[in-house]
This record gives C-alpha cells, structure tokens and sequence, in this order.
C-alpha cells in the first residue's frame, strides 16, 4: 500500500507533464502551447530530476521497495532506475519547450528562469508557509486534513491564475514585429 501512495504524487505530476507535452505539439495555436509551457514549468520538473540525482524520490523509494535486494546490494541499480524513469518523462517536454523558445537569447535567459525559480519559488512558499502555519494564528481544518492556510493560499494561487490567465495564453505569441515576441513553430 505504500508503494502506491509514494507512486500517486509523481503519477499526478507526470499527467500534468505529459499533457503539457502534447499541448506544446507544432499543430496546436500559439495559445495552446503557451499554455502546455507554463504547465509544464507549473509541475517544477527540476525538482524530481535533482531529487532523482540525490536518490531520494517517491519513484525510488517505491522502486526501492518492490525491487531492492535484502542486503541492498543493488541500491545503486535501483536509484539510477529512478533517475531514469524521471528523465524518460522530463526530458521531452523540457525539449519540446526548449525549442518552442527559437531565440538563442531566450533560450539562454528564459529557459533557465523557468526551470529554476518555480523550484525556489516553491521553497519560499512552502517556508513561509509553515513558519505561519506553526503560530496556529488559523483555526485548525476546514476540512479533515485540510488546512485553512492551504484553502487561502489556492485561492491567492487561482486570484493570480485569473489574472494572468491571457497573458500565459499570449506568451508564445509572435508580436506585431516579431523582434520582440517569441517566434511559434
């Protein structure tokens, strides 16, 4: 029962990831894969790749619980195979939104940003979060396992999806010009 609830995180985030990569496909609209990028960043895939790097995923831990040996003498096999499975559902949708970016200086600066801040992003938040959730300033639950602090901060998170919703759809649009927008395949 273990190996399913470590395996149900990482299956949500590789749904995510996948349809990410089938909205970024060269036959959708430049919204449609505007939108498959900023999901794809959204699952913060840097993360279980550098997770995957220490040893210490869901996906490890799960594959260390159905294939490693007694004496652990095939630990390493185990972990590597983690990494592996990771990188076989990272890495296209990290190309495929590498060169949705046709500029080389978007490519350089932007491709980068996006991998990296939504990790430190996510790493602020989570912090703060718990650093107010420990004053228990909140009344306990809302629901049963459901914080107030977390209920607040999806709707603060959905208030800024509706803000900046045409903008994500936008992003990969080519401006007026297209010296300053970002090419579409």
């Amino acid at each position: 029962m273990q190996v399913l609830i470590w395996l149900a995180g990482p299956a949500a985030t590789y749904i995510i990831i996948s349809l990410a990569w089938w909205l970024m496909q060269k036959r959708n609209s430049a919204e449609q894969k505007s939108f498959g990028f900023a999901l794809l960043f959204s699952a913060v895939p840097f993360v279980r790749i550098l997770a995957a790097l220490a040893g210490g995923t869901d996906e490890t831990y799960a594959l260390r619980q159905l294939f490693q040996h007694a004496d652990g003498s095939n630990r390493h096999i185990v972990a590597l195979s983690g990494l592996l499975l990771i990188l076989f559902f990272t890495i296209p949708a990290l190309l495929r939104a590498l060169i949705l970016l046709q500029e080389w200086k978007k490519r350089v600066f932007l491709f980068p940003l996006f991998l990296l801040l939504p990790m430190y992003i996510e790493r602020w938040v989570f912090r703060a979060m718990n650093s107010f959730d420990s004053k228990k300033i909140l009344p306990g639950s809302i629901l049963p396992g459901t914080s107030w602090l977390v209920v607040l901060w999806t709707i603060f998170l959905l208030i800024i999806l509706g803000i900046t919703y045409n903008s994500l759809l936008n992003f990969l649009k080519p401006s007026g010009n297209n010296r300053k927008g970002f090419k579409v395949q």
